[in-house]
């Protein structure tokens, strides 16, 4: 059996951060939440972006959203409603 790993108190502040973050934006009227990774063309460090929509955006706007950020990897992202909690 695999044992699970505890969080570290660097993880918990961040899920923490961005359950805040979600509870606002949910106060705001926003009821989607984009998680995309921005993976560079010319390598080096990743990094997420968070963006909060009223309505479901469709794949293709995420896209689109993806390539003004100027990610290689137009795949990697997930839509959720924000009663869904952190994305995973």
């Amino acid at each position: 059996m695999k044992k699970v790993k505890p969080e570290n108190d660097a993880f918990k502040e961040w899920k923490d951060r961005l359950e805040q973050e979600d509870e606002q934006k949910r106060k705001e009227g926003f009821t989607w939440k984009v998680f995309a990774w921005i993976h560079s063309w010319h390598g080096g460090d990743d990094r997420y972006i968070v963006e909060y929509f009223r309505s479901r955006p469709t794949d293709k706007y995420v896209r689109a959203l993806l390539i003004r950020y100027g990610s290689a990897d137009l795949e990697d992202f997930k839509v959720t409603r924000l009663n869904e909690g952190v994305t995973q």
